[in-house]
């Protein structure tokens, strides 16, 4: 195999409260609402997500509905189970980076 750095697919995270993070093959992803568990499939030669979890909160009330995904299956999640998902951050590794110039 080629072994030249190739761009397979963008990953971003929601800034510097939730760094774009690594571990065990895996990226993690988050914002103040979000956060998903990206891995690769090399069947489809593309970043996929394998869990997400997210926080919507209804109009008016303000009242949350916690939902995610996981093995390509949505699934409801209570407020607990919602936020012990961000325990990625305890051990995953931050990836530091420097801003580039973009040709885009």
């Amino acid at each position: 195999v080629d072994k030249s750095v190739q761009k397979i697919g963008n990953l971003e995270s929601g800034g510097t409260a939730y760094p774009l993070c690594c571990d065990s093959g895996a990226f993690y992803v988050g914002g103040n609402d979000f956060a998903a568990k990206f891995t690769f499939d090399d069947k489809k030669d593309e970043f996929v997500v394998s869990d997400s979890v997210n926080v919507q909160y209804e109009e008016g009330t303000g009242n949350p509905t916690y939902t995610g995904t996981h093995d390509g299956k949505e699934i409801e999640l209570t407020e607990d189970e919602f936020y012990h998902f961000f325990d990625y951050q305890k051990f995953a590794k931050i990836i530091n980076f420097t801003p580039v110039e973009s040709s885009y």
